[in-house]
């Protein structure tokens, strides 16, 4: 998963993958990009096999799973697979549906939702329904300050 999203946010940025060396070190960034370290006895070009077969035989099977996909012999080709698309949207499809529904909320509802919510809290619902509940939230605390027109302590 992480790979993917790697890979989605590298092509979102660049316009073109990542390279297989970029993608490991990005995912294992304390060890160089290999699951631990080589052991001294190897030299140089046994050490490199050593790396390139362990992040070829990872990217098969994230590929088998349809999390990543590649072009054979064409470099920075890595691409998000099917898998994680399908996912990704499901994921939106699923956040913009509680933010769609956040937002049709009654202001009784939304208390009883979220009884002490707080301006500005975008973790539940995203940005947008987070601006919507600040809104309501200051129109509450206008009405509780007198200005809507109730009788405070006269």
């Amino acid at each position: 998963m992480a790979a993917a999203i790697f890979i989605a946010q590298t092509r979102r940025r660049t316009g073109m993958g990542p390279t297989f060396s970029e993608m490991f070190l990005e995912l294992l960034p304390d060890t160089d990009g290999i699951p631990s370290s080589i052991a001294e006895e190897f030299d140089y070009r046994q050490r490199r096999q050593l790396i390139g077969d362990f992040r070829i035989h990872a990217a098969i099977e994230w590929r088998r799973r349809g999390w990543i996909s590649w072009e054979r012999g064409v470099e920075r080709s890595l691409r998000v697979g099917k898998v994680f698309r399908a996912h990704s949207r499901g994921f939106q499809a699923e956040r913009a549906a509680r933010i769609r529904a956040w937002e049709e909320m009654t202001a009784e509802e939304l208390a009883l939702e979220a009884p002490n919510p707080q301006p500005g809290d975008r973790a539940l619902y995203g940005a947008e329904a987070a601006e919507f509940g600040a809104r309501l939230i200051a129109e509450a605390l206008e009405d509780d300050d007198g200005c809507g027109g109730g009788s405070h302590g006269e």
